[in-house]
């Protein structure tokens, strides 16, 4: 197995093609789509051993770039606190809020009106869920009421993950 595709099942990878229509590769090694080589003038569909025909063709060029650490850090916390909140959005939720280092992740959970019990315990599994994903991490979620129609700030170091539509 060459080692440019381990590495792009063991990292994220973004592959840009220079020469050739290449479309993307899943995480199990077949090749999405198609592509085309401009010499032969042909579009082909393969499975895995595309890549390799496209890694060593004097025809085509691609080039494997991996993400930077803190992209991919990023990608990887937007990505776990929206899989934690599937099933627990209450009609009360009105955003989500998260910011994130190297060492820990802060989740807010901004509720309409009196947080419920129940509410503080669907948000308390996603905190858990998310753990699940950052073993080395410290993992806060916390629960604040903000009535509508205030707005909704968010610090500057913070992304929101969920809005519900208001108005």
């Amino acid at each position: 197995m060459s080692n440019c595709l381990y590495e792009m099942i063991e990292q994220p990878t973004l592959l840009v093609a220079t020469s050739c229509d290449f479309v993307r590769m899943n995480p199990f090694g077949k090749v999405i789509g198609s592509y085309f080589d401009p010499v032969a003038g042909e579009r082909n569909r393969r499975q895995k051993e595309s890549f390799l025909w496209l890694q060593e063709s004097a025809n085509c060029t691609v080039e494997a770039t991996t993400l930077s650490e803190k992209t991919e850090l990023r990608v990887r916390v937007l990505l776990a606190v929206q899989q934690s909140l599937l099933g627990s959005v209450s009609p009360n939720l009105r955003a989500v809020t998260c910011s994130w280092s190297s060492s820990d992740i802060q989740v807010r959970a901004i509720f309409d009106l009196a947080v419920s019990e129940i509410d503080k315990e669907n948000m308390g599994e996603v905190e858990t869920e998310i753990m699940s994903h950052f073993p080395d991490q410290e993992v806060a979620v916390s629960c604040t009421r903000v009535d509508a129609p205030a707005i909704i700030g968010a610090d500057q170091n913070e992304v929101f993950v969920f809005k519900r539509r208001e108005g």
